[in-house]
């Protein structure tokens, strides 16, 4: 079982979510993919997903606070869109 989430980016990108941090993905090999923290130029932090076990792993470190709260607001956002997509969400009726 993965031990790790996925939201989208603002432009509909795929994005990892792993212990309340967000990283966009850095590249693609035949048995992993590799992933950076969203926080480019401001943090190192990496990880890596096996694609045999769907397990990630955080190679390096962050250097900043997790992202709980921005992390939801995306999750918000994906649920909205994805109702939205699926016209589950109704307008108002003016009376």
């Amino acid at each position: 079982m993965a031990n790790y989430s996925e939201v989208k980016s603002e432009k509909g990108k795929r994005q990892v979510v792993h212990d309340n941090f967000i990283y966009h993905s850095d590249g693609q090999g035949s048995l992993s993919s590799y992933w950076r923290c969203e926080k480019r130029g401001l943090c190192k932090g990496r990880g890596v997903i096996d694609m045999a076990t769907n397990i990630f792993t955080q190679t390096k470190p962050h250097s900043h606070a997790v992202e709980a709260e921005k992390i939801e607001r995306k999750r918000t956002v994906d649920h909205l869109k994805e109702a939205v997509k699926e016209d589950t969400i109704r307008p108002l009726q003016s009376t």
